[in-house]
Protein backbone atom coordinates (compact mmCIF):
# COMPACT_ATOMS: atom_id res chain seq x y z
CA UNK A 1 0.00 0.00 0.00
CA UNK A 2 1.38 3.33 -0.42
CA UNK A 3 1.29 6.33 2.30
CA UNK A 4 -2.94 7.33 0.58
CA UNK A 5 -3.75 3.87 2.13
CA UNK A 6 -4.39 2.71 -1.53
CA UNK A 7 -3.10 -0.37 -3.61
CA UNK A 8 0.44 0.44 -5.36
CA UNK A 9 -0.96 -1.97 -8.07
CA UNK A 10 -4.17 0.11 -8.51
CA UNK A 11 -2.11 3.38 -8.57
CA UNK A 12 0.20 2.09 -11.58
CA UNK A 13 -3.07 1.25 -13.46
CA UNK A 14 -4.40 4.58 -13.56
CA UNK A 15 -1.82 6.28 -14.08
CA UNK A 16 -1.38 3.99 -17.61
CA UNK A 17 -4.98 4.70 -19.01
CA UNK A 18 -5.24 8.68 -18.52
CA UNK A 19 -3.37 9.02 -21.64
CA UNK A 20 -5.67 6.37 -23.32
CA UNK A 21 -8.40 7.78 -22.37
CA UNK A 22 -7.50 11.34 -23.26
CA UNK A 23 -5.90 10.03 -26.89
CA UNK A 24 -9.74 8.25 -27.46
CA UNK A 25 -11.73 11.53 -27.04
CA UNK A 26 -9.36 13.38 -28.99
CA UNK A 27 -9.22 11.21 -31.99
CA UNK A 28 -12.51 11.87 -33.78
CA UNK A 29 -11.90 15.96 -33.36
CA UNK A 30 -8.47 15.41 -35.29
CA UNK A 31 -10.46 12.95 -37.94
CA UNK A 32 -13.06 15.82 -38.64
CA UNK A 33 -10.82 18.06 -39.43
CA UNK A 34 -8.89 16.50 -41.66
CA UNK A 35 -11.37 16.01 -43.37
CA UNK A 36 -12.87 18.91 -43.77
CA UNK A 37 -9.51 20.44 -44.57
CA UNK A 38 -8.90 18.41 -47.06
CA UNK A 39 -9.89 18.42 -51.23
CA UNK A 40 -12.09 15.77 -52.43
CA UNK A 41 -10.52 12.89 -53.98
CA UNK A 42 -10.56 12.27 -57.53
CA UNK A 43 -14.00 10.68 -59.08
CA UNK A 44 -13.44 6.84 -58.63
CA UNK A 45 -11.63 7.26 -55.37
CA UNK A 46 -7.52 6.15 -55.62
CA UNK A 47 -5.66 8.50 -57.79
CA UNK A 48 -3.84 6.94 -60.81
CA UNK A 49 -0.93 4.97 -59.93
CA UNK A 50 1.30 6.89 -62.44
CA UNK A 51 0.34 10.16 -61.01
CA UNK A 52 0.11 11.87 -57.44
CA UNK A 53 -2.76 13.05 -56.72
CA UNK A 54 -2.18 17.33 -56.01
CA UNK A 55 -5.28 18.50 -53.46
CA UNK A 56 -4.05 22.01 -54.17
CA UNK A 57 -3.90 21.25 -57.76
CA UNK A 58 -7.51 19.77 -57.52
CA UNK A 59 -8.93 22.60 -55.62
CA UNK A 60 -7.66 24.99 -58.46
CA UNK A 61 -9.20 23.56 -61.44
CA UNK A 62 -12.64 22.69 -59.67
CA UNK A 63 -12.76 26.78 -59.18
CA UNK A 64 -11.54 28.03 -62.31
CA UNK A 65 -12.15 25.34 -64.77
CA UNK A 66 -14.59 26.56 -67.99
CA UNK A 67 -17.63 24.30 -68.59
CA UNK A 68 -19.42 24.80 -72.61
CA UNK A 69 -22.80 26.57 -71.92
CA UNK A 70 -24.47 27.30 -75.38
CA UNK A 71 -23.91 27.39 -79.06
CA UNK A 72 -25.40 29.91 -80.95
CA UNK A 73 -25.11 31.80 -84.46
CA UNK A 74 -25.32 35.18 -85.81
CA UNK A 75 -25.86 33.82 -89.62
CA UNK A 76 -29.35 35.03 -90.77
CA UNK A 77 -32.40 32.27 -90.86
CA UNK A 78 -32.65 31.09 -94.63
CA UNK A 79 -30.77 28.54 -96.86
CA UNK A 80 -27.54 28.50 -97.19
CA UNK A 81 -25.57 27.50 -100.71
CA UNK A 82 -22.39 25.81 -101.48
CA UNK A 83 -19.71 27.63 -100.69
CA UNK A 84 -21.20 29.79 -98.33
CA UNK A 85 -19.84 30.31 -94.81
CA UNK A 86 -22.13 29.98 -91.48
CA UNK A 87 -19.99 31.28 -87.96
CA UNK A 88 -20.98 28.86 -85.47
CA UNK A 89 -20.16 30.47 -81.25
CA UNK A 90 -19.40 28.37 -78.79
CA UNK A 91 -20.11 30.07 -75.50
CA UNK A 92 -18.54 29.43 -71.85
CA UNK A 93 -19.64 30.23 -68.39
CA UNK A 94 -15.95 31.46 -67.97
CA UNK A 95 -12.95 32.83 -70.00
CA UNK A 96 -11.63 29.79 -71.96
CA UNK A 97 -7.90 29.65 -73.03
CA UNK A 98 -6.62 27.39 -76.45
CA UNK A 99 -3.61 25.97 -77.57
CA UNK A 100 -2.38 27.47 -80.67
CA UNK A 101 -0.31 24.37 -81.84
CA UNK A 102 -3.86 22.45 -81.76
CA UNK A 103 -6.90 24.92 -82.13
CA UNK A 104 -9.99 23.33 -81.67
CA UNK A 105 -12.75 22.34 -84.33
CA UNK A 106 -16.40 21.82 -84.30
CA UNK A 107 -18.38 19.02 -85.90
CA UNK A 108 -21.42 19.99 -87.68
CA UNK A 109 -24.26 17.33 -88.13
CA UNK A 110 -25.90 17.28 -91.60
CA UNK A 111 -28.94 15.06 -92.75
CA UNK A 112 -28.26 11.53 -94.15
CA UNK A 113 -25.38 11.12 -91.23
CA UNK A 114 -23.43 13.84 -93.25
CA UNK A 115 -20.50 15.14 -90.56
CA UNK A 116 -18.81 18.21 -91.74
CA UNK A 117 -15.62 20.38 -89.47
CA UNK A 118 -16.32 23.60 -88.62
CA UNK A 119 -13.10 25.08 -88.16
CA UNK A 120 -11.78 27.16 -85.56
CA UNK A 121 -12.18 31.28 -86.79
CA UNK A 122 -11.13 33.06 -83.71
CA UNK A 123 -12.03 33.97 -79.69
CA UNK A 124 -8.99 33.22 -76.85
CA UNK A 125 -8.94 34.02 -73.43
CA UNK A 126 -12.76 34.80 -73.75
CA UNK A 127 -15.71 33.30 -72.96
CA UNK A 128 -17.06 32.36 -76.48
CA UNK A 129 -14.70 30.81 -79.68
CA UNK A 130 -16.17 31.08 -83.03
CA UNK A 131 -15.96 28.26 -85.96
CA UNK A 132 -16.51 28.47 -89.56
CA UNK A 133 -18.41 25.60 -91.43
CA UNK A 134 -17.98 26.07 -94.98
CA UNK A 135 -21.17 24.37 -97.15
CA UNK A 136 -19.74 21.81 -99.13
CA UNK A 137 -21.13 19.47 -102.60
CA UNK A 138 -24.10 17.22 -100.90
CA UNK A 139 -24.56 19.00 -97.87
CA UNK A 140 -28.14 19.24 -96.74
CA UNK A 141 -29.80 20.34 -93.02
CA UNK A 142 -33.18 21.36 -92.60
CA UNK A 143 -32.25 22.93 -89.16
CA UNK A 144 -28.41 22.94 -89.00
CA UNK A 145 -27.36 21.42 -85.69
CA UNK A 146 -23.83 20.03 -83.79
CA UNK A 147 -22.97 15.84 -84.12
CA UNK A 148 -23.26 15.42 -80.43
CA UNK A 149 -22.21 16.27 -76.80
CA UNK A 150 -18.72 15.43 -77.50
CA UNK A 151 -18.96 17.70 -81.43
CA UNK A 152 -16.06 20.11 -79.61
CA UNK A 153 -12.76 18.80 -80.22
CA UNK A 154 -9.52 20.21 -79.03
CA UNK A 155 -7.56 20.90 -75.52
CA UNK A 156 -9.06 24.15 -74.28
CA UNK A 157 -7.85 24.77 -70.38
CA UNK A 158 -9.29 27.77 -67.86
CA UNK A 159 -7.42 30.86 -66.40
CA UNK A 160 -5.72 28.89 -63.80
CA UNK A 161 -4.89 25.64 -66.10
CA UNK A 162 -7.41 23.33 -65.26
CA UNK A 163 -9.02 21.50 -68.29
CA UNK A 164 -12.11 22.73 -70.00
CA UNK A 165 -15.92 20.96 -69.39
CA UNK A 166 -16.52 20.74 -73.11
CA UNK A 167 -19.52 18.96 -73.05
CA UNK A 168 -21.98 20.66 -75.60
CA UNK A 169 -26.22 21.23 -74.44
CA UNK A 170 -27.50 17.98 -76.26
CA UNK A 171 -28.41 18.47 -79.96
CA UNK A 172 -31.88 20.35 -80.67
CA UNK A 173 -32.49 20.42 -77.09
CA UNK A 174 -31.64 23.89 -75.21
CA UNK A 175 -28.97 26.01 -75.78
CA UNK A 176 -27.93 23.90 -78.69
CA UNK A 177 -27.81 25.63 -82.16
CA UNK A 178 -30.87 24.13 -83.38
CA UNK A 179 -32.49 25.72 -80.65
CA UNK A 180 -31.00 29.28 -81.09
CA UNK A 181 -30.62 29.66 -84.82
CA UNK A 182 -32.75 28.70 -87.98
CA UNK A 183 -30.40 27.67 -90.49
CA UNK A 184 -31.02 25.78 -93.68
CA UNK A 185 -28.50 23.82 -95.62
CA UNK A 186 -28.91 22.73 -99.42
CA UNK A 187 -26.13 22.76 -101.64
CA UNK A 188 -28.37 22.59 -105.06
CA UNK A 189 -30.94 25.02 -103.98
CA UNK A 190 -31.92 27.31 -106.50
CA UNK A 191 -30.58 31.19 -106.08
CA UNK A 192 -30.19 34.27 -107.49
CA UNK A 193 -26.95 35.66 -108.11
CA UNK A 194 -25.54 38.70 -109.41
CA UNK A 195 -23.88 38.29 -112.66
CA UNK A 196 -24.31 40.98 -115.87
CA UNK A 197 -26.50 43.78 -115.65
CA UNK A 198 -27.75 46.93 -117.92
CA UNK A 199 -26.55 50.02 -115.79
CA UNK A 200 -26.37 53.20 -117.44
CA UNK A 201 -26.30 51.22 -120.92
CA UNK A 202 -25.39 54.15 -122.86
CA UNK A 203 -21.39 53.76 -120.95
CA UNK A 204 -21.41 50.30 -122.86
CA UNK A 205 -22.27 50.49 -126.14
CA UNK A 206 -25.69 49.63 -125.48
CA UNK A 207 -27.68 53.01 -126.63
CA UNK A 208 -30.57 54.54 -124.38
CA UNK A 209 -33.34 52.28 -123.70
CA UNK A 210 -35.45 55.47 -122.01
CA UNK A 211 -36.46 53.70 -119.11
CA UNK A 212 -36.48 49.86 -119.11
CA UNK A 213 -39.75 48.15 -118.79
CA UNK A 214 -39.56 44.25 -119.55
CA UNK A 215 -37.67 41.73 -121.51
CA UNK A 216 -37.65 38.16 -122.54
CA UNK A 217 -35.10 35.68 -123.52
CA UNK A 218 -35.13 32.98 -126.16
CA UNK A 219 -32.45 31.09 -128.53
CA UNK A 220 -31.89 32.22 -131.98
CA UNK A 221 -29.70 29.90 -134.24
CA UNK A 222 -27.79 28.44 -130.96
CA UNK A 223 -27.44 31.60 -129.14
CA UNK A 224 -28.98 33.31 -127.03
CA UNK A 225 -30.71 36.69 -126.97
CA UNK A 226 -32.69 38.98 -124.34
CA UNK A 227 -35.08 41.20 -125.93
CA UNK A 228 -35.90 44.11 -123.94
CA UNK A 229 -38.40 46.54 -123.96
CA UNK A 230 -37.93 50.43 -123.35
CA UNK A 231 -39.24 54.09 -123.49
CA UNK A 232 -36.98 54.43 -126.82
CA UNK A 233 -38.44 51.40 -128.71
CA UNK A 234 -36.66 47.63 -128.46
CA UNK A 235 -33.61 46.40 -127.77
CA UNK A 236 -31.79 43.55 -128.03
CA UNK A 237 -28.42 42.15 -126.55
CA UNK A 238 -26.63 38.68 -126.62
CA UNK A 239 -26.16 36.53 -123.55
CA UNK A 240 -22.65 34.95 -123.14
CA UNK A 241 -22.39 32.03 -121.29
CA UNK A 242 -20.20 33.15 -117.89
CA UNK A 243 -23.64 35.66 -117.68
CA UNK A 244 -21.92 38.82 -119.46
CA UNK A 245 -24.19 41.23 -122.02
CA UNK A 246 -23.27 42.48 -125.45
CA UNK A 247 -25.16 45.23 -126.93
CA UNK A 248 -26.89 44.28 -130.19
CA UNK A 249 -28.88 47.09 -132.11
CA UNK A 250 -31.52 49.35 -131.26
CA UNK A 251 -34.82 49.27 -132.85
CA UNK A 252 -35.64 53.29 -132.56
CA UNK A 253 -37.46 55.39 -134.72
CA UNK A 254 -38.74 54.50 -138.30
CA UNK A 255 -41.47 52.34 -138.12
CA UNK A 256 -40.67 50.43 -134.77
CA UNK A 257 -41.98 50.62 -131.21
CA UNK A 258 -41.89 53.59 -128.81
CA UNK A 259 -42.73 53.64 -125.38
CA UNK A 260 -42.69 49.92 -125.39
CA UNK A 261 -44.15 48.51 -122.10
CA UNK A 262 -44.02 44.60 -123.01
CA UNK A 263 -42.16 42.28 -124.69
CA UNK A 264 -42.42 38.80 -125.51
CA UNK A 265 -40.14 36.04 -127.28
CA UNK A 266 -41.62 32.99 -129.45
CA UNK A 267 -40.32 30.83 -132.17
CA UNK A 268 -42.37 29.39 -135.12
CA UNK A 269 -40.65 26.58 -137.69
CA UNK A 270 -37.08 26.80 -136.22
CA UNK A 271 -37.23 31.23 -136.47
CA UNK A 272 -37.24 33.63 -133.60
CA UNK A 273 -39.88 36.66 -133.13
CA UNK A 274 -40.57 39.11 -130.71
CA UNK A 275 -44.09 41.22 -130.36
CA UNK A 276 -43.58 44.13 -128.08
CA UNK A 277 -46.50 46.86 -126.89
CA UNK A 278 -46.55 49.98 -127.72
CA UNK A 279 -48.05 52.37 -124.88
CA UNK A 280 -47.65 55.50 -126.80
CA UNK A 281 -48.79 54.48 -130.36
CA UNK A 282 -51.58 52.18 -128.77
CA UNK A 283 -50.62 49.12 -130.37
CA UNK A 284 -48.48 45.53 -130.92
CA UNK A 285 -45.92 45.53 -133.15
CA UNK A 286 -43.83 41.84 -134.53
CA UNK A 287 -40.43 41.72 -135.35
CA UNK A 288 -37.90 38.96 -136.44
CA UNK A 289 -34.74 38.08 -134.21
CA UNK A 290 -32.31 37.36 -136.52
CA UNK A 291 -28.94 35.12 -135.66
CA UNK A 292 -26.41 38.24 -136.23
CA UNK A 293 -28.39 40.14 -133.22
CA UNK A 294 -30.65 42.50 -135.92
CA UNK A 295 -34.22 43.12 -135.25
CA UNK A 296 -36.62 42.53 -138.22
CA UNK A 297 -39.91 44.88 -137.72
CA UNK A 298 -43.32 43.10 -139.98
CA UNK A 299 -46.03 43.90 -138.85
CA UNK A 300 -48.27 45.93 -136.06
CA UNK A 301 -51.95 46.45 -135.26
CA UNK A 302 -53.18 49.71 -133.65
CA UNK A 303 -56.44 50.30 -131.69
CA UNK A 304 -59.54 50.99 -133.16
CA UNK A 305 -63.34 50.08 -132.39
CA UNK A 306 -62.33 46.98 -133.14
CA UNK A 307 -59.34 46.34 -131.18
CA UNK A 308 -58.91 47.51 -127.25
CA UNK A 309 -54.89 48.30 -127.50
CA UNK A 310 -55.20 52.05 -125.68
CA UNK A 311 -52.28 52.28 -123.80
CA UNK A 312 -50.69 48.82 -124.51
CA UNK A 313 -48.48 47.49 -121.42
CA UNK A 314 -47.47 43.65 -120.32
CA UNK A 315 -47.93 40.67 -123.72
CA UNK A 316 -47.41 37.55 -123.44
CA UNK A 317 -47.28 35.14 -126.68
CA UNK A 318 -48.57 31.73 -126.58
CA UNK A 319 -49.10 28.41 -128.43
CA UNK A 320 -53.25 27.69 -129.33
CA UNK A 321 -54.22 24.38 -131.08
CA UNK A 322 -50.88 25.17 -133.60
CA UNK A 323 -51.09 28.32 -133.68
CA UNK A 324 -49.55 31.46 -132.00
CA UNK A 325 -51.65 34.17 -130.05
CA UNK A 326 -50.64 37.25 -128.18
CA UNK A 327 -52.58 38.70 -124.98
CA UNK A 328 -52.27 42.32 -124.68
CA UNK A 329 -52.86 44.12 -121.35
CA UNK A 330 -54.76 47.68 -122.21
CA UNK A 331 -54.14 50.13 -119.28
CA UNK A 332 -56.74 53.16 -120.55
CA UNK A 333 -58.85 50.25 -121.57
CA UNK A 334 -58.90 48.49 -118.67
CA UNK A 335 -59.37 44.99 -120.86
CA UNK A 336 -57.06 42.43 -122.01
CA UNK A 337 -57.24 41.56 -126.10
CA UNK A 338 -56.08 38.45 -127.69
CA UNK A 339 -54.70 38.85 -131.03
CA UNK A 340 -53.92 36.47 -133.04
CA UNK A 341 -50.42 35.83 -135.24
CA UNK A 342 -50.79 35.06 -138.89
CA UNK A 343 -48.27 33.91 -141.27
CA UNK A 344 -44.49 33.77 -140.80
Amino acid sequence: MDCRGQPAGRRRQGRRRLPQLLLAALTPVVIALAVAAAPAAPEGGQPPPDAAWNPQAAYAQQVTSPKAANVTSDAQSRVYHLGEIIEIDVGFDKEVVIDPAAPPSLVVGLDGGVNRTAVYASGNNTAELTFAYTVQHGDVSSDLDYNGTSSLRGSLAGEGGGAANTTLPRPGGPDSLADSADILVDYAAPRLIAADRVLGPWQRGFGDLGGFYDSDILRVENRTYAAASGGNGLFMFRVHEGGYLSPGPVAGSSGTPTWSRGVDTFTVDGRAYAIATLWRDNGVQLFRMHGNGTLEALGSIFNDDELRLGRAAGIAAFDLDGTMHALAASWSEDAVQLIRVHGN
